[in-house]
């Protein structure tokens, strides 16, 4: 049987702003905080892939066509399903941002055979947690309401793999799409 990988689109961060953002990964009780190096910003998650597919993922990747742009990363947020939530860091809407994910998207439709239509929340997840709601989100909100870690330039994107083990999860960049001025 073929082995298969785990793939996804993104964005990393520069170092000094993962550091930054690396300070706030701390203070809720059984939360799985996302170690400093898989902070990213997620543009299309697409799962496990035979090395075909991936192969015509990677192909289809080289040819998207965006230009670098600013990004701002500030204000928190939790996403919540069935009985756990996330913690996140927001990113703020950016057109350049939106026109990326949206064109990876539909490279990717291309090539998965799905057409999916779900909402582009830009975000870095901070952590995982086993409760939908908590008395230490609260607090960790209020804490952190005017965290702000800056601005970074958005110059390539990525096409991560992810692997767990009984530390957790290790992302790495498989593939480099650098993003080009327009000429």
């Amino acid at each position: 049987m073929e082995r298969k990988i785990r793939l996804f689109t993104g964005i990393s961060l520069p170092n000094d702003m993962a550091q930054t953002i690396n300070t706030i990964c701390r203070g809720i009780p059984d939360a799985r905080w996302t170690t400093q190096h898989n902070l990213h910003l997620t543009l299309k998650f697409i799962g496990h892939v035979d090395a075909h597919t991936a192969e015509r993922i990677n192909n289809v990747l080289k040819s998207v066509n965006s230009q670098p742009f600013e990004l701002h990363c500030r204000s928190l947020g939790q996403f919540t399903h069935h009985d756990a939530a996330a913690l996140w860091l927001g990113i703020d809407a950016h057109p350049r941002l939106s026109a990326l994910q949206t064109e990876v998207t539909q490279r990717l439709s291309n090539v998965l055979n799905v057409n999916e239509e779900a909402t582009f929340t830009p975000h870095i997840t901070l952590a995982r947690c086993r409760h939908k709601e908590s008395d230490a989100y609260g607090d960790y909100f209020r804490k952190y309401k005017d965290f702000d870690a800056g601005m970074f330039a958005v110059n390539a994107f990525h096409l991560y793999s992810s692997r767990s083990d009984e530390k957790g999860p290790h992302y790495q960049i498989e593939e480099t799409y650098p993003l080009r001025e327009k000429s």
